[in-house]
């Protein structure tokens, strides 16, 4: 993948790392200019990787957003926005939902759903949880 478009390429290296790490149910951590990925047999990929529970599927969603959102370019921002959404409902294998697109796209999780509501410039402003097909 090639980084120079990105405002700041060395930060977005660092978050697409912590971000791959993550998926694969390590720990990512850093000592100095080393960057590390942590594996321990004592803690389960269920303790490490991204959580079923709705409010903290928000609050997941919404860091992963923060991460990339100074080093997406502005133009790109909207697909990228989106794509960190969908990719994480994906990962959980939750249903994803973009009827409300562009304001918001949803993932499932059984009765309830996490809205990731999208600025018109394309930021991912907010994630929230609540009954599915409600205002929330």
């Amino acid at each position: 993948m090639e980084l120079t478009p990105y405002l700041t390429p060395e930060s977005l290296a660092v978050g697409l790392t912590r971000a791959a790490a993550t998926c694969a149910g390590l720990v990512f951590t850093s000592l100095g200019g080393q960057f590390l990925a942590v594996t321990d047999e004592r803690v389960t990929g269920r303790d490490l990787g991204p959580s079923t529970f709705p409010d903290a599927a928000a609050a997941e969603v919404k860091a992963g957003a923060s991460w990339l959102h100074g080093q997406t370019p502005a133009d790109e921002r909207p697909r990228v926005m989106r794509a960190v959404a969908e990719a994480y409902f994906t990962r959980l294998g939750r249903p994803v939902h973009g009827h409300g697109l562009p304001d918001f796209l949803s993932g499932e999780f059984g009765l309830s759903e996490v809205k990731a509501h999208f600025a018109p410039d394309g930021t991912l402003s907010d994630a929230t949880t609540g009954m599915m097909w409600t205002p929330h």
